[in-house]
């Protein structure tokens, strides 16, 4: 009896296209307009050597040690200038046909000309200044022994690295997936849709079809049970397909543990759904304000997880860091995340946890209060 009552759910489920737009369709939408809006945004982490001019005037032919520091910066295949000898006037051209992020005037002080205040610029003057203060620490040093002056050129395009990189995962680091794996959170908790349609039905006062079936001879949690793994079963089906697609079509990265992958989307999935199933429990409202309720839910927990600014995520974790434990949202993205950027899953495995814990309490409650639903008249 209980697979039949399984099978006739999944059916009915499987027709409602209003749900399956919502929790399949709509996801998969967002994820080809986000691949659309984030296709060059990682372009700008990306350095490039930084076209520049040197006025070479005279100031510039009587100081040695200008010449071999920006010869220096100037040479290898991760050159930090790429740079134009010209005259004033030539500069000034180069900078007015945007040619050059800016040019140097060899001279006292050393001048910077830029025509803006980008990143470009920025690392220019960032370099006049660390000039600037080498060459008066060398000034002084060689105050009291001009037979350092060779040892401290050839110091002086060299910077000594006295902080060891000890990377923490294997993959690389990108910002930009968090808004995927924000909106594969989104997508889980609107499986909670399922999840109070399947609470709906068996609330006579809300559902003709609750109404009879709460005359039917079998008990209504065996009803609801069956209900339930149907809902379960659509929502995963659809977070394989999302999960598919962001992977075979647009490429993102989900790390090489498949078997975690899908148990993360399995303990999402579940979540979402009694999220859902919670709310339609708990509340005696009428079915339009329980799914305004869930969707207010579902957007405000996907916002702050950092599905529409990815820095609201750090910024609420940094002020109230429980957060990250409570919001089911950031659960589910930050399970993917450590699974795509960690070696180790403990982190991973300690999200999903904490979400089987959290659906088991919801489904706790689901089930106490269908249980204890009476009404005087149907």
């Amino acid at each position: 009896m209980f697979w039949h009552l399984y099978s006739i759910r999944l059916r009915a489920s499987v027709r409602d296209r209003q749900m399956l737009f919502w929790t399949l369709l709509f996801p998969l939408i967002l994820a080809t307009f986000f691949s659309m809006a984030f296709a060059n945004l990682n372009e700008n982490d990306t350095f490039s050597t930084i076209p520049i001019a040197v006025v070479t005037n005279d100031a510039y032919q009587a100081d040695p040690a200008l010449r071999q520091v920006l010869a220096a910066t100037a040479t290898g295949e991760t050159a930090l200038f790429r740079i134009e000898h010209t005259e004033t006037a030539g500069a000034d051209d180069l900078l007015r046909q945007e040619s050059i992020a800016g040019y140097l005037v060899p001279g006292d002080p050393l001048t910077v000309v830029v025509s803006g205040s980008g990143i470009r610029q920025t690392i220019l003057k960032v370099f006049a200044d660390d000039y600037l203060q080498t060459r008066a620490a060398m000034e002084h040093i060689l105050a009291t022994d001009s037979q350092l002056l060779e040892p401290l050129l050839a110091a002086a395009g060299q910077r000594l690295d006295l902080i060891t990189d000890k990377p923490i995962g294997s993959a690389k680091a990108d910002q930009v997936l968090t808004y995927y794996y924000a909106l594969i959170a989104m997508a889980c908790l609107y499986g909670g849709f399922w999840g109070l349609k399947e609470v709906i039905a068996i609330q006579p006062n809300l559902s003709s079809q609750a109404a009879r079936l709460s005359v039917a001879p079998v008990p209504k949690l065996r009803i609801f049970a069956g209900s339930l793994l149907a809902a379960l079963t659509i929502q995963i089906v659809s977070m394989l397909l999302l999960l598919g697609f962001l992977r075979l079509v647009l490429g993102i990265p989900f790390g090489s543990r498949t078997g975690m992958i899908l148990l993360a989307t399995l303990t999402g999935s579940l979540l979402g759904v009694s999220v859902g199933g919670f709310i339609g429990a708990v509340s005696r409202l009428s079915e339009s304000i329980k799914n305004a309720s869930l969707i207010g839910f579902s957007m405000i927990c996907s916002f702050l997880s950092g599905l529409m600014i990815v820095d609201i995520k750090y910024m609420t974790v940094k002020a109230f860091p429980p957060i990250s434990y409570l919001n089911p949202a950031n659960l589910i993205s930050d399970a993917f995340y450590a699974l795509y950027y960690y070696d180790s899953p403990q982190r991973s495995l300690i999200n999903m946890g904490l979400q089987l814990i959290l659906s088991a309490l919801l489904f706790g409650v689901i089930v106490l209060v269908v249980r204890r639903q009476r009404y005087a008249s149907l």
